[in-house]
């Protein structure tokens, strides 16, 4: 048991530190990040009520979702009507085009998203400062630049 707390506790203390220095390192950061918390624990909670718990899911109860209109979401209506939120007025025979846009994009995002998770040195600055930042460059290369 001593081994299992001994293992989590640079966890824990790390995150302590990542929280101080990134939501509490000032009065106004604090305060800020207090409030944001706050205003979440108020509203996410009612919010997943009403968009999943209440919500009417079957297309068969229209007089359901007349019913309960101001209490709950009516995915209902989202599931009757998907082709025409996705495709609009585009003809049926057509709507394949942008069905196959949709599709290359979303597969070009994710092999994008998956190279560049697979090949972290590729930009080893970037990714040892925590982002996709700059590399500092120095003040002799921009007296050099302004000089040409």
């Amino acid at each position: 048991m001593n081994r299992a707390i001994d293992l989590a506790t640079p966890r824990i203390v790390s995150l302590l530190q990542w929280l101080h220095t990134r939501l509490f390192s000032t009065w106004s950061s604090s305060l800020a990040s207090l409030g944001i918390l706050y205003l979440a624990w108020m509203l996410i909670p009612p919010l997943i009520d009403w968009a999943f718990v209440r919500a009417v899911w079957s297309p068969e109860n229209a007089s359901l979702c007349r019913d309960a209109i101001s209490r709950s979401a009516c995915w209902a209506f989202v599931a009757d009507k998907y082709r025409f939120i996705l495709f609009g007025t585009f003809p049926f025979d057509q709507q394949w085009r942008p069905a196959l846009t949709i599709a290359i994009l979303i597969g070009l995002y994710t092999l994008s998203a998956l190279r560049s998770a697979a090949i972290p040195h590729r930009f080893p600055l970037a990714h040892r400062h925590g982002g996709h930042r700059r590399a500092h460059v120095g003040r002799p290369v921009w007296t050099q630049l302004r000089r040409e």
